[in-house]
């Protein structure tokens, strides 16, 4: 009897182990799906104002690495943002989003400034090589959160001292040795390559790159618009090193156990924030797996306020919310919907700060 009853458990055990893997499968292919759309036109670069590529992975990017940045600082009119990758359908973004990139690698493009986030495929060798390119030529490179491994690849790293996602730290240290891996910073700046911590934190990456290149009045001015909390633009960069616990195994459980979520409409519509999409899609998904998120709208792509196409994939949802204001929106939403736990625990994958 006990020795069937321990037989019963082990069993048990496994198939929870292996369902879980199955769901964490389950999870990052609704996170990083694919998608279809027209192709709108080539933006075009305009003259006397500084560019900023921000760099996305063929085979996904995490959303508010890339949306956030590209909306600080397409917020001043000293520059102008436009997004790049290996070709131009559509690609995923985290959360279940899809954007079309403005160029390619391909083009003769000359970047004042390069954002590089989390991507999927670490080894997509022309995103490696167009990085290199465009750091021998000078361009700043913002490296955000895991964006950073990216940065390591290349070798731009070596021999300076960078940060990245709290959790990233240690695994990176072992595997990249040649940087020095810091922790307890919202950003770390050597020379032109700033890397920032987890998600979130590339908004204050951005003003710092944004002052360098603009001054900081003109930092400043954004700064207020875009209201990071606790940013100040010569204040401190220490922020909480974080480590896993308990409490965030609501995460894992989302995570893992994916067949149990609700479906959650996004209403986007043109001229949108391109940081209160990226908080919804973030928020909701990424950073908490509340639930599987749909992008929803009039027409098969929208425009958000500085220029990205977003494509939508109109489909049955059990719930349509509207884009929330900011990050701070989207928390206090997924608080009323699904409890502070996970929405604490959201904060702290973002690395956002929550009172």
């Amino acid at each position: 009897m006990l020795l069937r009853r321990a037989l019963f458990v082990v069993l048990g055990i496994g198939l929870l182990v292996g369902l879980g893997f199955a769901g964490v499968a389950v999870s990052m292919g609704r996170s990083f799906s694919s998608s279809s759309a027209p192709i709108p036109p080539l933006r075009t670069i305009p003259s006397g104002r500084l560019t900023v590529a921000v760099a996305l992975g063929s085979q996904g990017s995490v959303t508010s690495d890339a949306l956030a940045p590209f909306d600080v600082f397409a917020s001043s009119p000293r520059f102008f943002a436009y997004t790049v990758s290996s070709r131009r359908d559509p690609v995923a973004l985290s959360g279940g989003l899809h954007a079309i990139p403005d160029h390619t690698f391909d083009e003769a493009l000359t970047p004042d400034v390069v954002v590089v986030p989390a991507v999927v495929d670490t080894d997509e060798q022309p995103l490696r090589d167009w990085i290199k390119r465009q750091a021998a030529r000078g361009a700043h490179i913002l490296g955000v959160c895991a964006g950073a491994e990216l940065l390591a690849k290349t070798g731009l790293l070596d021999g300076l001292s960078a940060t990245t996602f709290w959790s990233d730290i240690g695994g990176f240290a072992d595997a990249y040795p040649a940087v020095h891996w810091v922790s307890g910073q919202r950003y770390v700046a050597r020379g032109l390559i700033t890397t920032t911590a987890g998600v979130t934190s590339g908004i204050a990456g951005a003003l710092h790159v944004l002052a360098q290149l603009a001054g900081d009045e003109e930092a400043s001015r954004v700064g207020a618009m875009i209201n990071y909390p606790g940013w100040s633009l010569h204040g401190s960069t220490a922020i909480p090193v974080r480590q896993m616990s308990f409490d965030d195994l609501p995460y894992a459980w989302n995570v893992a156990f994916p067949w149990f979520q609700p479906t959650w409409g996004i209403r986007l519509a043109d001229r949108a924030d391109e940081i209160d999409v990226a908080a919804a899609f973030e928020t909701y998904g990424g950073a908490s797996f509340a639930a599987r998120l749909i992008p929803l709208g009039p027409h098969p792509t929208v425009t958000t306020r500085h220029g990205l196409v977003l494509v939508i994939a109109n489909s049955t949802v059990d719930r349509t919310l509207d884009l929330p204001h900011g990050y701070d929106g989207a928390l206090s939403q997924l608080a009323a919907l699904q409890g502070t736990t996970i929405a604490r625990v959201a904060a702290k994958f973002m690395e956002y700060p929550m009172c």
